[in-house]
């Protein structure tokens, strides 16, 4: 909502405000679509010294930036309290068990958390899972999966014991 709000008034200022050079042609010009008196005030808010010095303030830092933040809400002072976690769980890990493999996936998820659900974690607002991980299958599919298995490896078992019995028949 936030951010709809700030991309409104970007736009009005664009098309209405930046269009004329003086207030009086802007207070003219106004949309249809707002108030007189809060186009009044919107105005009278751009053009005040305030808003001016902050916008000069503002511009100055944006042109000092040299990397954007990728991190989200995330600060990175949390970014980098997470890295060092992952980092610790991994050389914990290996001292642990050596000869095991690091499941680089299960510290990451251990440490980050659960996904939140229609999220992918590192592919930002459009993918979903399905679309990524492709179908996933429901609980119902997945039991009745399951018991396919169960019967598969059952009949397995059967014909290996028949197999046993004639082994030792011979």
């Amino acid at each position: 909502m936030g951010r709809a709000f700030a991309n409104h008034r970007y736009k009005l200022k664009a098309d209405y405000y930046d269009a004329y050079d003086n207030d009086d042609d802007r207070i003219k010009f106004a949309p249809t679509t707002i108030d007189q008196g809060q186009w009044r005030q919107f105005v009278s808010w751009l053009s005040s010294h305030e808003f001016q010095v902050s916008c000069a303030r503002n511009k100055s830092n944006r042109s000092k930036q040299t990397m954007t933040k990728t991190t989200g809400t995330r600060s990175f002072a949390r970014v980098r309290a997470e890295q060092d976690k992952i980092q610790s769980l991994v050389t914990q890990r290996v001292e642990e068990e050596p000869s095991q493999a690091i499941d680089e996936n299960e510290i990451f998820s251990e440490v980050m958390g659960r996904e939140r659900h229609g999220c992918v974690r590192g592919y930002g607002f459009g993918p979903t899972p399905s679309s990524v991980l492709g179908k996933i299958p429901s609980c119902h599919e997945l039991v009745t999966e399951l018991e396919k298995m169960r019967q598969h490896n059952t009949g397995l078992k059967n014909e290996m014991q028949l197999l046993k019995e004639k082994n030792e028949a011979l």
